[in-house]
């Protein structure tokens, strides 16, 4: 089962509600659109079992909004709320940074070029600026992210506030480039999914996967 995607909302949260002073905060998105999300996600995973007793749930949530959260007690506590009917474990893909930079930029730039047999098979002039002025404009919003080690960290300080014991145990790093493909090192790395790994592997992977980003050039303006 999955959670609907909300990043949307908790973007919006992390503005109003975790990124201000206390006295400024707006909570209601939380505790009125994303607690009941999650609460309603986990009680349709409910499935009695004959014995009466329900299933083990399994329920995936991806949201890259997570590791913009500031880290306090605060936020924590809301976390803990939201998470508390689970046995969370958290799964982070690490991604070499100068393979997720032209990626970002190409997301940036992908609107204004028609995708005619290539990506840049026609170029419509726009106000889009090259890659280092769009560095120096988004760097703060980069700076908003934490790497592969402080989402670590993050995730792990949640563990420990919440009681867990070892919380590493209940971390999993994934590569992104993994030697077989991402499909196979998340199915068969992700706790109690060994049907899914078997049925993936007799149904065949897709092979290592390339990132179309850096076909984007990034001096498409000097054409």
């Amino acid at each position: 089962q999955t959670v609907p995607n909300i990043w949307k909302t908790l973007k919006k949260i992390g503005e109003i509600c975790l990124g201000t002073e206390p006295d400024e905060r707006d909570c209601n998105l939380w505790h009125n659109d994303v607690k009941p999300r999650f609460d309603a996600g986990y009680n349709n995973t409910l499935l009695p079992a004959s014995s009466g007793s329900p299933k083990p749930i399994y329920t995936l949530h991806s949201s890259e909004t997570w590791s913009t959260f500031p880290k306090n007690n605060f936020t924590f506590s809301l976390m803990e709320e939201l998470f508390d009917p689970w046995d969370v474990s958290f799964i982070i893909f690490y991604r070499p940074f100068m393979d997720w930079l032209p990626s970002m930029y190409a997301q940036y730039r992908k609107y204004t070029i028609r995708n005619v047999g290539t990506w840049y098979g026609h170029y419509e002039p726009t106000d889009n600026v090259l890659l280092p002025e769009f560095l120096q404009q988004y760097k703060h919003d980069l700076l908003l992210y934490r790497d592969t080690l402080g989402t670590y960290q993050y995730f792990k300080d949640f563990l420990v506030y919440i009681g867990q014991q070892n919380p590493d145990q209940n971390i999993i790093i994934m590569q992104t480039y993994a030697p077989i493909s991402v499909e196979h090192e998340f199915l068969c790395n992700l706790p109690y999914a060994d049907n899914s790994c078997k049925a993936a592997q007799e149904g065949g992977f897709s092979g290592a996967r390339k990132n179309g980003s850096d076909e984007v050039p990034l001096d498409l303006d000097l054409i």
